[in-house]
């Protein structure tokens, strides 16, 4: 009797195996959640005529280099731009007066060319991608006015997570 029963174990152990009942329980899948378009960095800055800002650090980096991602290029006294540190993969795109928040600037053609300081006006965004991958919206608060040393564009910006 005991060599039978013993044998009934077995097969219903080999069953219940096969079916989940001996196995360890499921595990769920764990995933990371994206983050893109969750609040990275968030600033207030003036941005100094030949000065370059880097919108992953919030840093302005010595030189134009380090990780910059935009720089205010006076060429001449009329010839200024709003570059993109272009060597480092950033990107500038003028968008326009109303805000494009993270989902308008992702969607946005990549904008290698200068944008003219004398069109950043109060009010007026600017899409950029930055040399680490991230979107950022660029708001212009005062226009830059005049050349001079202390000639500076007064922005905020949002960086988003990748």
């Amino acid at each position: 009797m005991r060599s039978r029963r013993a044998a009934l174990l077995t097969i219903l152990g080999a069953l219940t195996a096969g079916c989940g009942g001996g196995a360890a329980a499921p595990t769920t899948p764990t995933t990371t959640p994206s983050t893109a378009g969750t609040v990275y960095r968030q600033a207030t800055v003036q941005l100094v005529q030949t000065f370059a800002l880097d919108l992953d650090t919030g840093t302005f980096p010595p030189g134009l280099g380090g990780g910059a991602d935009i720089w205010f290029n006076a060429l001449t006294d009329q010839q200024r731009f709003l570059m993109p540190m272009t060597q480092s993969g950033a990107t500038v795109t003028l968008y326009g007066a109303s805000a494009p928040g993270y989902s308008g600037c992702a969607t946005v053609p990549v904008g290698l060319a200068p944008i003219p300081i004398d069109s950043l006006t109060a009010g007026v965004y600017v899409c950029a991608t930055t040399s680490q991958g991230r979107i950022a919206v660029v708001r212009v608060d005062e226009p830059a006015g005049p050349s001079s040393a202390t000639a500076a564009l007064t922005i905020s910006y949002t960086t988003y997570d990748k």
